[in-house]
Protein backbone atom coordinates (compact mmCIF):
# COMPACT_ATOMS: atom_id res chain seq x y z
CA UNK A 1 0.00 0.00 0.00
CA UNK A 2 1.09 3.26 -0.66
CA UNK A 3 -0.07 6.81 0.78
CA UNK A 4 0.72 9.57 -1.58
CA UNK A 5 1.22 13.06 -1.57
CA UNK A 6 -0.71 15.06 -4.19
CA UNK A 7 1.84 17.08 -6.12
CA UNK A 8 1.58 17.28 -9.83
CA UNK A 9 3.85 14.37 -11.02
CA UNK A 10 2.78 12.57 -7.81
CA UNK A 11 6.29 11.07 -8.01
CA UNK A 12 7.28 11.32 -4.25
CA UNK A 13 5.71 8.61 -2.32
CA UNK A 14 5.26 8.99 1.89
CA UNK A 15 5.37 5.52 3.38
CA UNK A 16 3.65 5.33 6.39
CA UNK A 17 6.78 6.01 9.07
CA UNK A 18 6.40 9.08 6.88
CA UNK A 19 3.56 10.41 7.10
CA UNK A 20 3.19 9.55 10.26
CA UNK A 21 6.18 11.54 11.92
CA UNK A 22 6.21 13.47 15.52
CA UNK A 23 3.36 15.42 15.31
CA UNK A 24 2.82 15.48 12.08
CA UNK A 25 -0.70 16.49 11.16
CA UNK A 26 -1.83 13.92 8.06
CA UNK A 27 -2.47 16.27 5.22
CA UNK A 28 -2.00 14.65 1.97
CA UNK A 29 -4.93 16.08 -0.22
CA UNK A 30 -3.07 17.92 -2.62
CA UNK A 31 -3.51 21.58 -0.67
CA UNK A 32 0.03 23.98 -0.98
CA UNK A 33 1.64 25.55 1.79
CA UNK A 34 -0.23 28.42 1.37
CA UNK A 35 -3.59 27.09 2.41
CA UNK A 36 -4.30 29.04 5.51
CA UNK A 37 -7.02 26.78 7.09
CA UNK A 38 -6.12 24.79 10.40
CA UNK A 39 -5.22 21.73 9.87
CA UNK A 40 -7.26 19.91 12.82
CA UNK A 41 -6.66 16.24 13.26
CA UNK A 42 -3.26 14.05 13.91
CA UNK A 43 -2.13 10.47 13.78
CA UNK A 44 -4.13 9.62 16.62
CA UNK A 45 -7.75 12.01 16.22
CA UNK A 46 -10.27 9.60 16.03
CA UNK A 47 -12.58 9.44 13.21
CA UNK A 48 -16.36 8.03 12.88
CA UNK A 49 -18.64 6.20 10.12
CA UNK A 50 -22.04 6.25 10.81
CA UNK A 51 -23.67 3.22 8.85
CA UNK A 52 -26.66 0.41 9.04
CA UNK A 53 -26.12 -2.72 10.55
CA UNK A 54 -26.45 -4.39 7.11
CA UNK A 55 -23.53 -2.72 6.25
CA UNK A 56 -21.44 -3.22 9.04
CA UNK A 57 -22.26 -7.03 8.33
CA UNK A 58 -20.89 -6.39 4.48
CA UNK A 59 -17.61 -4.91 5.81
CA UNK A 60 -17.14 -7.59 8.81
CA UNK A 61 -18.07 -10.52 6.44
CA UNK A 62 -14.26 -11.30 6.68
CA UNK A 63 -12.39 -13.10 4.71
CA UNK A 64 -9.75 -15.00 6.42
CA UNK A 65 -7.20 -13.48 8.59
CA UNK A 66 -9.50 -10.76 10.51
CA UNK A 67 -9.64 -9.15 6.33
CA UNK A 68 -12.67 -7.39 5.31
CA UNK A 69 -14.01 -5.22 2.85
CA UNK A 70 -14.25 -1.56 3.23
CA UNK A 71 -16.85 0.03 0.59
CA UNK A 72 -15.74 2.79 -1.44
CA UNK A 73 -17.99 4.66 -3.51
CA UNK A 74 -17.75 6.40 -6.73
CA UNK A 75 -17.18 10.03 -6.80
CA UNK A 76 -19.60 10.85 -9.60
CA UNK A 77 -22.20 9.27 -8.04
CA UNK A 78 -21.86 12.03 -4.91
CA UNK A 79 -23.01 14.90 -7.12
CA UNK A 80 -26.84 13.44 -6.60
CA UNK A 81 -26.30 14.86 -3.36
CA UNK A 82 -24.43 17.57 -4.01
CA UNK A 83 -24.07 19.09 -7.95
CA UNK A 84 -20.34 20.76 -6.88
CA UNK A 85 -19.06 17.79 -6.12
CA UNK A 86 -15.67 17.18 -7.50
CA UNK A 87 -15.89 19.92 -9.51
CA UNK A 88 -13.46 23.02 -9.74
CA UNK A 89 -14.46 26.32 -8.39
CA UNK A 90 -15.60 29.12 -10.74
CA UNK A 91 -12.72 31.18 -8.67
CA UNK A 92 -10.57 28.63 -9.08
CA UNK A 93 -10.32 28.77 -12.22
CA UNK A 94 -10.35 32.33 -13.53
CA UNK A 95 -7.25 32.40 -10.91
CA UNK A 96 -5.83 30.22 -13.60
CA UNK A 97 -7.11 32.04 -16.46
CA UNK A 98 -5.33 35.12 -14.65
CA UNK A 99 -2.28 33.63 -14.73
CA UNK A 100 -2.47 31.44 -17.68
CA UNK A 101 0.99 32.14 -19.61
CA UNK A 102 3.21 31.00 -16.30
CA UNK A 103 1.00 27.98 -15.63
CA UNK A 104 1.43 26.94 -18.89
CA UNK A 105 5.42 27.70 -19.02
CA UNK A 106 5.71 26.28 -15.71
CA UNK A 107 3.70 22.56 -15.97
CA UNK A 108 4.09 22.23 -20.11
CA UNK A 109 7.54 21.45 -19.28
CA UNK A 110 8.07 18.44 -21.78
CA UNK A 111 8.49 19.29 -25.38
CA UNK A 112 6.30 15.74 -25.96
CA UNK A 113 3.18 17.76 -24.22
CA UNK A 114 1.29 20.17 -25.94
CA UNK A 115 0.29 23.73 -24.14
CA UNK A 116 -3.27 24.79 -24.70
CA UNK A 117 -3.92 26.81 -27.40
CA UNK A 118 -5.61 29.58 -25.74
CA UNK A 119 -6.58 30.46 -22.26
CA UNK A 120 -9.86 29.09 -22.75
CA UNK A 121 -8.30 25.77 -23.88
CA UNK A 122 -6.59 26.15 -20.35
CA UNK A 123 -9.97 26.45 -18.18
CA UNK A 124 -11.55 23.43 -20.52
CA UNK A 125 -8.48 21.16 -19.77
CA UNK A 126 -8.69 21.34 -16.05
CA UNK A 127 -12.77 20.66 -16.23
CA UNK A 128 -12.36 17.60 -18.44
CA UNK A 129 -9.55 16.51 -15.79
CA UNK A 130 -11.97 16.92 -13.60
CA UNK A 131 -14.59 15.35 -14.74
CA UNK A 132 -12.51 12.53 -15.78
CA UNK A 133 -10.80 11.87 -11.92
CA UNK A 134 -14.75 12.09 -10.69
CA UNK A 135 -15.12 8.68 -12.92
CA UNK A 136 -11.68 7.13 -11.63
CA UNK A 137 -11.30 7.77 -8.28
CA UNK A 138 -13.54 6.40 -5.10
CA UNK A 139 -14.35 7.96 -1.94
CA UNK A 140 -14.85 6.78 1.79
CA UNK A 141 -15.60 9.51 4.02
CA UNK A 142 -15.16 9.17 8.05
CA UNK A 143 -16.13 11.96 10.53
CA UNK A 144 -12.88 13.04 12.47
CA UNK A 145 -13.17 14.55 16.42
CA UNK A 146 -13.02 12.91 19.67
CA UNK A 147 -16.37 12.76 20.41
CA UNK A 148 -20.23 11.47 18.46
CA UNK A 149 -21.91 13.61 16.52
CA UNK A 150 -25.82 13.64 16.39
CA UNK A 151 -26.23 15.31 13.76
CA UNK A 152 -24.48 12.18 12.32
CA UNK A 153 -26.80 9.73 13.90
CA UNK A 154 -29.69 11.69 12.16
CA UNK A 155 -28.39 11.97 8.66
CA UNK A 156 -26.81 8.41 8.47
CA UNK A 157 -28.59 5.73 10.32
CA UNK A 158 -32.27 5.32 11.30
CA UNK A 159 -34.01 5.45 14.82
CA UNK A 160 -33.36 2.99 16.77
CA UNK A 161 -30.90 1.27 14.40
CA UNK A 162 -27.47 2.08 12.67
CA UNK A 163 -24.36 1.80 14.63
CA UNK A 164 -20.67 3.90 14.09
CA UNK A 165 -17.20 2.79 13.38
CA UNK A 166 -14.57 4.38 15.72
CA UNK A 167 -11.00 4.07 14.33
CA UNK A 168 -8.18 6.68 14.13
CA UNK A 169 -6.09 7.93 11.07
CA UNK A 170 -3.02 6.19 11.74
CA UNK A 171 -5.23 2.79 11.83
CA UNK A 172 -7.01 3.62 8.94
CA UNK A 173 -4.12 3.83 6.90
CA UNK A 174 -2.41 0.97 8.16
CA UNK A 175 -5.13 -1.21 7.55
CA UNK A 176 -4.56 -1.06 4.58
CA UNK A 177 -1.55 -3.20 4.37
CA UNK A 178 -2.45 -5.70 1.54
CA UNK A 179 -3.95 -2.47 -0.70
CA UNK A 180 -1.74 -2.62 -3.85
CA UNK A 181 -2.75 0.69 -5.07
CA UNK A 182 -2.92 4.30 -4.10
CA UNK A 183 -4.59 5.72 -1.10
CA UNK A 184 -4.66 9.61 -0.71
CA UNK A 185 -6.16 10.94 2.87
CA UNK A 186 -7.48 14.60 3.92
CA UNK A 187 -9.47 16.64 5.57
CA UNK A 188 -11.89 17.95 3.77
CA UNK A 189 -11.65 22.08 2.74
CA UNK A 190 -15.09 23.73 2.56
CA UNK A 191 -14.05 26.59 1.04
CA UNK A 192 -15.29 25.79 -2.14
CA UNK A 193 -17.27 29.26 -2.44
CA UNK A 194 -14.04 31.33 -1.79
CA UNK A 195 -11.52 28.77 -3.27
CA UNK A 196 -9.45 31.05 -5.54
CA UNK A 197 -6.41 29.64 -6.01
CA UNK A 198 -4.51 28.79 -9.39
CA UNK A 199 -2.27 25.77 -8.11
CA UNK A 200 -4.87 23.44 -8.00
CA UNK A 201 -4.21 19.55 -9.10
CA UNK A 202 -6.08 16.33 -10.08
CA UNK A 203 -7.10 15.64 -6.39
CA UNK A 204 -8.04 18.96 -5.59
CA UNK A 205 -11.64 18.87 -6.75
CA UNK A 206 -12.09 15.41 -4.50
CA UNK A 207 -11.32 17.41 -1.24
CA UNK A 208 -13.22 20.73 -1.09
CA UNK A 209 -16.95 21.37 -0.81
CA UNK A 210 -19.03 24.05 -0.07
CA UNK A 211 -19.54 26.06 3.45
CA UNK A 212 -22.63 24.70 4.26
CA UNK A 213 -21.48 21.43 4.46
CA UNK A 214 -19.03 22.41 6.92
CA UNK A 215 -21.04 20.79 10.41
CA UNK A 216 -19.63 17.38 8.59
CA UNK A 217 -16.32 17.69 9.62
CA UNK A 218 -15.45 15.36 6.65
CA UNK A 219 -12.34 13.13 6.38
CA UNK A 220 -11.41 11.65 3.16
CA UNK A 221 -10.53 8.82 1.60
CA UNK A 222 -10.10 8.18 -2.40
CA UNK A 223 -8.60 5.52 -4.26
CA UNK A 224 -8.66 4.66 -7.64
CA UNK A 225 -8.40 1.57 -9.51
CA UNK A 226 -6.34 1.86 -12.21
CA UNK A 227 -2.65 0.69 -12.66
CA UNK A 228 -1.77 3.26 -15.08
CA UNK A 229 -0.26 6.28 -14.03
CA UNK A 230 -2.29 9.70 -14.23
CA UNK A 231 -0.14 12.61 -14.07
CA UNK A 232 -1.58 15.65 -14.04
CA UNK A 233 0.34 17.34 -16.78
CA UNK A 234 -1.10 14.29 -19.44
CA UNK A 235 -4.43 15.23 -21.94
CA UNK A 236 -7.46 13.71 -20.04
CA UNK A 237 -8.00 11.49 -23.30
CA UNK A 238 -4.56 9.60 -21.85
CA UNK A 239 -6.14 9.00 -18.72
CA UNK A 240 -7.80 5.31 -18.16
CA UNK A 241 -11.08 3.99 -19.20
CA UNK A 242 -13.06 4.03 -15.98
CA UNK A 243 -14.55 0.88 -14.99
CA UNK A 244 -18.44 0.58 -14.64
CA UNK A 245 -18.76 -0.41 -11.05
CA UNK A 246 -20.35 2.29 -8.37
CA UNK A 247 -18.71 0.38 -5.76
CA UNK A 248 -15.02 -0.44 -4.97
CA UNK A 249 -13.82 -2.99 -2.22
CA UNK A 250 -10.71 -2.17 -0.59
CA UNK A 251 -9.74 -5.30 1.62
CA UNK A 252 -8.16 -3.85 5.48
CA UNK A 253 -7.12 -5.51 8.13
CA UNK A 254 -10.72 -4.68 10.30
CA UNK A 255 -8.74 -5.84 14.10
CA UNK A 256 -6.36 -2.44 13.22
CA UNK A 257 -9.19 -0.22 11.40
CA UNK A 258 -11.98 -0.99 13.96
CA UNK A 259 -11.17 0.23 17.90
CA UNK A 260 -14.59 -0.07 18.80
CA UNK A 261 -18.07 -0.09 17.35
CA UNK A 262 -20.61 2.24 19.31
CA UNK A 263 -24.39 1.24 18.28
CA UNK A 264 -27.03 3.50 18.15
CA UNK A 265 -28.45 6.17 21.02
CA UNK A 266 -31.91 4.76 20.94
CA UNK A 267 -31.26 1.10 20.78
CA UNK A 268 -31.78 -1.15 23.35
CA UNK A 269 -31.04 -4.80 21.73
CA UNK A 270 -28.52 -3.56 18.96
CA UNK A 271 -25.38 -4.13 21.43
CA UNK A 272 -26.51 -7.77 21.18
CA UNK A 273 -27.11 -7.90 17.26
CA UNK A 274 -23.28 -6.62 17.09
CA UNK A 275 -21.63 -8.93 19.74
CA UNK A 276 -22.91 -11.60 17.34
CA UNK A 277 -21.68 -10.62 14.37
CA UNK A 278 -18.34 -9.82 15.93
CA UNK A 279 -18.00 -13.17 17.38
CA UNK A 280 -18.98 -14.74 14.34
CA UNK A 281 -16.73 -13.00 12.12
CA UNK A 282 -13.93 -13.73 14.92
CA UNK A 283 -13.09 -10.18 16.00
CA UNK A 284 -12.33 -8.93 19.10
CA UNK A 285 -13.49 -5.45 19.38
CA UNK A 286 -15.36 -3.35 22.44
CA UNK A 287 -19.44 -2.72 21.44
CA UNK A 288 -20.70 -0.14 23.55
CA UNK A 289 -24.04 2.16 23.90
CA UNK A 290 -24.16 5.73 22.17
CA UNK A 291 -23.59 8.19 25.44
CA UNK A 292 -26.08 10.46 23.60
Amino acid sequence: MVVQNSEYDFSYKYDVDELFGENTPIDVSGFGDDDEQEVNYEKKTSMWRYTSIGKLRNVINAKENSMGCLFFYKAQKFRKEDEYEGTIPDLAIQSAKDQYESLVESRYDSESIKSPDSVEDWAEYHKQVAEKMRKLSYINCWRYGERESDLMWKKFTSSGSGVAIKSNAEDFVESFEKWPGRLFIGETRYRYNDFNYHNFNRMTPLFIKRSEYMGEQELRAVITLSDKEINMNHKPKTYPEPVDDDLACAEVNLEKLISKIVVHPDSDLLKNVVEDILQVANLDVPVEKSSL
